[in-house]
């Protein structure tokens, strides 16, 4: 077993690539060949940093904004996510077309409730968030089996934090999302029960890369320097649950491609407007109050497209 520490996002990134590259066993699954390691834990000591500023692995902002806000929302359908990400098409859908491993619908009646108990008891062990289902196994979820088995939220010295529990994660293509997605969940629970942000680890059964993008991990690695600041949002207002139906309700707006009703929050604001930026392609000399951690993820972003399209 392996624990990798690191104080956020981009250095403890950097660390689990490393140790998977160097260290990690070479194998095959599906006719790719991958290196990986058998149960690895990653803990980020600021959960606050959490985006991926990197340039070489040019990760998209508008999903990882955009998957966020619709999970949280709830949701599952296809149409609410398919703007920020075309390639979630192809995996299992029902007959609704919602799909079949979506987040939202599994853990956020869960994560209130968890929410209310920590309210009452800030001590509880019982703050566990289950995203598996028994349905799952065996092709129940087509080829939209969740990665992410569950989550633990729990005090440890006076702080919140956030044990998320892996059954198998690309760290070239999971983990960037999931570790914003799961540290904002654990930043709402702990403003709501007014508690300090704590650790936040993820805990991983197959951690792997594949191969096929070896180049690109060791130019992420030489990329790297010092710079913590890069990928840390602001702190959350308090309360964020108090308008979490406005946000949604924003967010439907944004992606059925209209403007949107001003939450009354800045932070939240921000976040939809990464959206929008999306959606409203040509948004030159908008006032946009995207984050700055954004802002840099989609210069990065375009900077990449534009000497893509140079070639």
């Amino acid at each position: 077993m392996q624990i990798i520490k690191g104080q956020g996002f981009n250095d403890t990134y950097k660390m689990v690539i490393k140790e998977l590259l160097n260290s990690g066993r070479k194998t095959n699954r599906r006719g790719e060949a991958m290196m990986m390691e058998d149960f690895i834990v990653m803990e980020m000591a600021n959960p606050r940093d959490r985006v991926l500023t990197r340039k070489a692995r040019d990760a998209s902002p508008y999903f990882m904004a955009g998957e966020f806000l619709w999970m949280y929302a709830g949701r599952s359908d296809l149409a609410g996510l398919v703007p920020y990400n075309t390639s979630v098409a192809r995996f299992s859908l029902d007959e609704n077309k919602n799909l079949f491993g979506a987040y939202g619908p599994r853990i956020m009646a869960q994560f209130l409730m968890v929410v209310a108990e920590l309210k009452k008891n800030p001590y509880s062990r019982q703050g566990y968030v289950s995203v598996h289902q028994s349905e799952d196994n065996f092709g129940g979820a087509g080829n939209n089996y969740p990665c992410n088995v569950g989550f633990h939220l729990q005090m440890e010295n006076d702080k919140l934090a956030m044990n998320v529990f892996v059954r198998s994660q690309d760290m070239m293509f999971g983990f960037p999302y999931d570790a914003f997605h799961w540290t904002m969940l654990q930043e709402i629970a702990a403003k709501e029960i007014g508690a300090e942000l704590g650790t936040f680890r993820n805990v991983v059964s197959n951690c792997h890369v594949y191969l096929k993008h070896e180049d690109q991990l060791k130019r992420i690695l030489n990329e790297f320097h010092d710079t913590p600041e890069d990928g840390i949002m602001e702190k959350m207002p308090a309360k964020p649950l108090e308008i979490r139906g406005v946000v949604s309700e924003a967010f439907d707006a944004v992606t059925k491609g209209g403007s949107y009703n001003d939450t009354g929050s800045s932070y939240w604001n921000g976040l939809l407007d990464v959206c929008w930026a999306k959606i409203q392609k040509d948004h030159a000399g908008m006032d946009l109050t995207i984050p700055p951690s954004f802002g840099k993820m989609i210069k990065y972003r375009e900077a990449v497209r534009k000497t893509q399209n140079e070639k």
